[in-house]
């Protein structure tokens, strides 16, 4: 936990390296050097404007491909006990959406960003 502005902040990431059965694939999208000359040609080419950016918290907007379960983590007892009634180390919660150290989150983040520039492309 980290104190910023006097409230409390923190990150829940997943230990991936103690995942039960994990995929036996791993994805790490790269762009190739081909792909980006043409890209940055295509650019010059048109007198296009280039920018980077960034999504924060990109895996977070990748819906679970696969049913993951996480054990209540520890310090999740300084939470309003209101919020999620009374917790116990036993317990566990069911994940909607990707989180940081799972091994297929780098692939269901690509394809969540591909089927949004799908679909941006045919409208």
């Amino acid at each position: 936990y980290v104190l910023k502005e006097h409230r409390f902040k923190a990150r829940l990431v997943v230990l991936g390296n103690q995942e039960r059965d994990p995929p036996t694939d791993t994805y790490a999208p790269t762009l190739r050097g081909e792909s980006l000359r043409i890209l940055i040609s295509k650019c010059a080419h048109h007198r296009w404007n280039i920018d980077t950016g960034d999504i924060g918290n990109a895996f977070l907007n990748a819906d679970a491909t696969r049913p993951i379960y996480i054990h209540v983590p520890q310090g999740m007892d300084l939470i309003q006990q209101h919020e999620f009634g009374q917790l116990h180390q036993l317990d566990s919660f069911k994940l909607g959406r990707m989180l940081y150290g799972l091994t297929d989150s780098p692939r269901a983040w690509a394809n969540t960003l591909h089927s949004f520039f799908t679909v941006y492309t045919e409208n």
